[in-house]
């Protein structure tokens, strides 16, 4: 069992929903649908009753509630106990992309908080974030920012896809299918660098779009001609044989640019965590 499928189950026990789950947890709803259902063959049984509209919690999910709530507080509880005595100073609260967590997690003295993306500056600014990582170079006037290595963008293709066995595709091999986002990630800045890409490869893609609840994954998975694109540090995060799918590098290497952003008054502070997450 790992901590990371407890917050994931709480997140949908909380919210209702694993669509709204994700959107808390700044992550995709496939990879919290898939976290929840390995707790729930570790744990030996299910603990949501999917049958209906929105999940239920079993008998089995209500026991493991309250047992799940403490295993976060003892995890909270550990990492204050490892710092130095109770005059310690509070943690630095570090938001970022749920992709990013795994990347993110063990920097000493750090707390990892995952927000989504429309959040993370205006948390800064307002000062519940110490520091955040952002994708893209659009930064708030009143923050500050340090380049941090880019991200990388892989395509997604369901395994029936012709392309599906090419180690990469390039741009241009994909004029012919349909590109497919979720409603709630048009315009974000990674949908925006993968159009460019296309129209600079001579050609606009017939983009198709689903709602969030399906997510990028199943719908690629449904029309196998179709392709997505995923942040490569987020692909890494999902099983693709599992799920039916394949993640493929494409050329031009296509990468967004990653930053930290904090506050003027924390220039000191930024050039710190930049260097902690460029050494791990």
């Amino acid at each position: 069992m790992e901590l990371r499928q407890v917050r994931y189950f709480l997140a949908v026990a909380d919210t209702g929903t694993f669509t709204a789950a994700a959107d808390r947890l700044g992550i995709v709803q496939s990879a919290v649908s898939q976290q929840v259902a390995r707790l729930e063959r570790e744990v030996g049984t299910p603990l949501f009753d999917r049958s209906r509209r929105a999940p239920v919690l079993t008998a089995a999910g209500t026991r493991f509630l309250p047992a799940a709530r403490a295993l976060i507080v003892a995890e909270d509880a550990a990492r204050r106990a490892a710092r130095d005595g109770p005059e310690a100073s509070r943690p630095l609260r570090l938001g970022v992309p749920g992709a990013l967590f795994p990347a993110t997690d063990g920097l000493a003295g750090v707390e990892i908080v995952s927000v989504a993306s429309g959040q993370r500056q205006s948390w800064v600014a307002a000062g519940e974030l110490d520091a955040a990582i952002v994708h893209g170079d659009d930064v708030r006037a009143d923050l500050r920012s340090l380049p941090l290595p880019p991200d990388r963008v892989v395509a997604v293709v369901s395994q029936q896809h012709p392309l599906a066995e090419r180690s990469r595709n390039a741009v241009d091999d994909l004029v012919s299918y349909p590109l497919i986002f979720a409603e709630n990630a048009l315009g974000s800045y990674l949908t925006r660098a993968v159009l460019r890409a296309c129209r600079s490869a001579g050609f606009d893609p017939a983009v198709a779009t689903v709602g969030a609840e399906t997510g990028a994954v199943s719908a690629v998975r449904a029309r196998p001609d179709s392709w997505s694109v995923f942040y490569a540090a987020q692909a890494a995060l999902l099983r693709a044989d599992e799920l039916g799918v394949r993640f493929v590098p494409v050329v031009p290497a296509l990468t967004v640019p990653t930053a930290l952003v904090f506050r003027a008054d924390a220039e000191h502070l930024g050039r710190q965590l930049v260097r902690a997450l460029r050494e791990k």
